[in-house]
């Protein structure tokens, strides 16, 4: 067991890689505020904000928090217990490398990167 330091950056991990690009696949992201070791920061409750490049858009956020004002469709969600999920859904057609940034003021923002891909 590890005690957790001061959150400096975001995590972003990806449950999913390679999409199809059919308009109804989804990729669940967990995005985590860790040290400067690479910890969860289960008291982090930082605001996060997501931008999506690519043939792809935000298909919900949460945070498992049932007091937490559910703007499910929203491009920020904060932080809960250090956690928080962004879903992503593909676009309908040629499919295309899509790249997911989540960034919160002072923490060093995370990138994952997806592949939508027709006909998958």
């Amino acid at each position: 067991m590890r005690t957790a330091g001061e959150p400096v950056a975001l995590r972003l991990t990806p449950d999913r890689k390679s999409l199809a690009a059919d308009g109804d696949d989804l990729s669940f992201l967990l995005v985590e505020a860790v040290d400067a070791r690479g910890n969860l920061c289960p008291l982090a409750m930082n605001d996060v904000t997501f931008r999506i490049e690519g043939p792809a858009t935000i298909a919900g956020v949460g945070n498992g928090d049932h007091h937490f004002p559910a703007e499910f469709d929203a491009d920020h969600v904060s932080l809960f217990y250090g956690k928080a999920m962004l879903v992503v859904r593909t676009t309908e057609g040629g499919g295309g490398p899509i790249r997911v940034t989540a960034a919160s003021p002072g923490l060093r923002e995370a990138k994952a990167s997806l592949r939508s891909r027709p006909g998958h």
